[in-house]
């Protein structure tokens, strides 16, 4: 679903995507000045912050009530600009609260093109990792559930709710073997009421 706003006093037009995929929220601003048009998009050609709209027929449509052209929602190279210049560089809602209430609880989804897996430890602290095993990268949590450790499907390597190594089948047989450093990714996750 697409909702787009106008603000009088600004000149922003926001569009808001629901994408119904873990309840993520992009939202793109869009603002006119002059005959130029000012978007947080632009084909990979014009990544030197050349204006979009040379000729202001984008803005003047976008003036007029119409929407970006619509090769703006199936190209490519626009998604991949979305991913790097919005998804990955503000914060996104992944779920609710109630799915990591419980030590073990933990969900997965995807932002940005990024697996995340989201646990609530041992210590009901909740945290976000990579769902990538450091050894082959598989996923280390499949959907979502309760379990006491993240293991990796592909060669069992698993990990404590908190990111840390655990354990690696024939891991204890090399001496030499340090697991100390094959912790997870962490990523940035916080709480805004039961959210």
């Amino acid at each position: 679903m697409r909702v787009r706003r106008r603000d009088a006093r600004s000149g922003l037009t926001k569009l808001t995507l629901d994408t119904g995929q873990c309840h993520l929220y992009l939202h793109m601003y869009i603002c006119t000045s002059g005959e130029e048009l000012v978007a947080t998009v632009a084909m990979p050609s014009q990544l030197n912050r050349e204006p979009l709209d040379c000729d202001g027929k984008i803005g003047a449509a976008i003036n007029a009530g119409h929407t970006l052209p619509s090769s703006w929602y199936t190209a490519p190279e626009i998604f991949e600009l979305e991913r790097q210049r919005v998804f990955r560089r503000q914060w996104e809602y992944v779920g609710h609260g109630a799915q990591v209430a419980k030590s073990g609880d933990f969900f997965t989804c995807d932002v940005g093109g990024v697996p995340i897996v989201v646990v609530c430890g041992k210590d009901l602290e909740v945290r976000a990792f990579v769902n990538i095993c450091r050894h082959r990268h598989n996923p280390v949590a499949v959907a979502s559930g309760n379990r006491p450790l993240l293991t990796c499907q592909y060669h069992a390597w698993s990990y404590k709710l908190d990111g840390s190594f655990h354990s690696a089948p024939r891991s204890t047989e090399d001496p030499g073997f340090d697991g100390s450093a094959l912790c997870l990714q962490s990523l940035p996750v916080e709480r805004l009421g039961d959210m």
